[in-house]
């Protein structure tokens, strides 16, 4: 029987799936979490399952709010930072403005 090479369309749509699966793994550990500690599954709206827990019971709420909640406090001072950059970099920029302006001499000579 003879071997036949899987073709580059093949390969790459291998990796996507891969791509695929790992971002949908670390979404569904990122919900066992969620469920775990809040009793809330979905991120926007209430689901009608929950997604790691057994079906006893429905979901009370989405964990949007508890997602941001979590989330806030570890990105606030990269905010900030980003912030601060920005200012300091609108400023830069209007001080080099001014060095574009043609100047004239008004003392003339002697």
């Amino acid at each position: 029987m003879k071997k036949t090479k899987p073709n580059a369309s093949a390969k790459a749509q291998n990796v996507v799936y891969e791509a695929k699966d790992g971002a949908m793994s670390k979404y569904i550990a990122s919900m066992k979490y969620m469920e775990a500690k809040y009793f809330c599954s979905g991120i926007c709206k209430q689901p009608i399952f929950w997604y790691t827990k057994p079906i006893n019971s429905l979901p009370l709420y989405g964990c949007l709010s508890h997602m941001v909640n979590e989330i806030e406090g570890k990105l606030s001072p990269i905010g900030t930072v980003a912030t601060c950059s920005g200012v300091v970099m609108l400023l830069i920029w209007i001080f080099q403005y001014f060095l574009w302006c043609d100047y004239k001499d008004e003392y003339i000579g002697d």
